[in-house]
C-alpha cells in the first residue's frame, strides 16, 4: 500500500508506531522545517481549543470551573509581565523539553542528562499531588540535596552504563517512552488547577489537551531534532500566552486586572466609558493581533487538511493501479 505524503498522515502514523520514525534522517530545508512546525502548531492549537471547549463544558456540568481553578495566571502575576511571558514561552518550554524529550536519543550523555530533569519533574509533581510543597522535604535545603543526588546518580550512570546498552534500550522501548512521556507530561499539568482532588474523575479530561500536544512535540523532536521540538513548544505557548499577557505588558498587572473586571461587567457599555482612549486602542490592537494569529493558524491548518486530502486521493489512485 502506498503511504500518504502529508503532515497529518505522518503524525497519526507516528502515534500508531513511534519507533517507525526513530533514527530516520530528515532532508528538509530550514524553511520546510519551519513550515512543518507551523502546521503542527496550528493543528495543536485548533484541536487543543476544541478539546478545552468540550472539557470546560463537561467540567462545568460537574461543578468545576476551569478558569476559576486555574492558578497559573494568578501565580505568574508576581512577576513583571515580560518576565512572565519569558517564563511561559522560553524557559518553561525549554525545561519541559529537556525533561520529557531530550532522552529520546541513543546518545548516552544526552539520555542521562535529560533523565535528570525528568526525575526532578516527577519529584515536584509528587510534592504537588500530595500537598507536600510546604513540608521540610520540599524546603530549599532539601530540594538542593535532592537535585544533587539526582544529578550525582545519573552522572555516575552516564559513565558506568555501556553506550550500547543505552542504544539498545531506547531503540527497543521507544514506543513505551513516547506513550509514557506523553501521558506523564499531561498529568503533571493537573497541578495547574486547584481543588482537582475532589473532581479526580475529571483529571483525564482536564489534561487531555496537554497529552495531545505532547505527542505533537515528540513527533517534531523525533522527525527533526530537539531544537525544533523546543521551537514548536515555544511557538504553541506563545500563541496561547499573548492574549493573557499582552494587556499586562502595556498597562501593568494591577491595571490589567481592573480592565478585565470592567470588560466582564454586565453593563459593559457603560463600563468601557471608564477606560482611557489609550487603553481602548491597546485593547483593540490586542484583539486584532490575536485574531490575526488565530486566523493564520486556521488557514495553515486548512492547507494541512487540503494537503492530506490531495495526498490521500493520489495514494488511492496509485493503489488501484497496482
Amino acid at each position: 500500500m502506498t503511504k500518504t505524503n502529508s503532515t497529518i498522515a505522518e503524525f497519526f502514523s507516528f502515534l500508531a508506531n513511534p519507533s517507525h520514525f526513530f533514527n530516520k534522517k530528515n532532508t528538509q530545508t530550514p524553511y520546510q522545517r519551519l513550515f512543518f512546525v507551523l502546521k503542527l502548531v496550528s493543528l495543536g492549537l485548533i484541536i487543543g481549543i476544541l478539546i478545552n471547549f468540550i472539557s470546560s463544558y463537561i467540567s462545568g456540568l460537574a461543578g468545576f470551573n476551569q478558569n476559576d481553578n486555574n492558578i497559573v495566571s494568578r501565580d505568574l502575576k508576581v512577576f513583571p509581565p515580560l518576565i512572565a511571558l519569558l517564563l511561559v514561552t522560553v524557559i518553561g518550554p525549554l525545561l519541559e523539553e529537556l525533561a520529557f524529550r531530550l532522552y529520546f536519543t541513543t546518545q548516552r550523555a544526552y539520555f542521562f542528562f535529560g533523565l535528570n530533569f525528568f526525575i526532578y519533574y516527577i519529584w515536584v509533581f509528587i510534592g504537588g499531588i500530595f500537598n507536600l510543597r510546604d513540608s521540610f522535604l520540599y524546603s530549599s535545603t532539601s530540594t538542593f540535596v535532592v537535585i544533587g543526588i539526582i544529578f550525582g546518580v545519573t552522572t555516575i550512570c552516564s559513565i558506568l552504563v555501556p553506550a550500547k546498552l543505552v542504544e539498545k534500550m531506547v531503540t527497543k522501548y521507544f514506543n513505551i517512552f513516547v506513550y509514557a512521556s506523553g501521558i506523564i507530561f499531561g498529568l503533571i499539568h493537573i497541578t495547574n488547577y486547584e481543588n482537582y482532588i475532589q473532581y479526580f474523575y475529571l483529571i483525564p479530561l482536564l489534561v487531555l489537551p496537554q497529552i495531545f500536544v505532547s505527542f505533537l512535540f515528540t513527533f517534531v523532536r523525533t522527525k527533526l531534532n530537539f531544537i525544533w521540538g523546543f521551537v514548536c513548544h515555544s511557538l504553541y505557548n506563545f500563541v496561547l500566552a499573548i492574549p493573557l499577557f499582552a494587556l499586562s505588558i502595556f498597562v501593568g498587572n494591577d491595571r490589567s486586572d481592573q480592565i478585565i473586571d470592567i470588560l466582564t461587567n454586565k453593563n459593559v457599555g457603560d463600563s468601557i466609558a471608564t477606560l482611557s482612549q489609550t487603553e481602548k486602542y491597546i485593547i483593540s490592537g490586542i484583539n486584532l493581533f490575536s485574531l490575526t494569529i488565530y486566523l493564520s493558524a486556521t488557514l495553515i491548518l486548512g492547507y494541512t487538511l487540503y494537503e492530506f486530502i490531495i495526498s490521500y486521493k493520489v495514494s488511492s489512485k496509485q493503489n488501484k493501479t497496482l
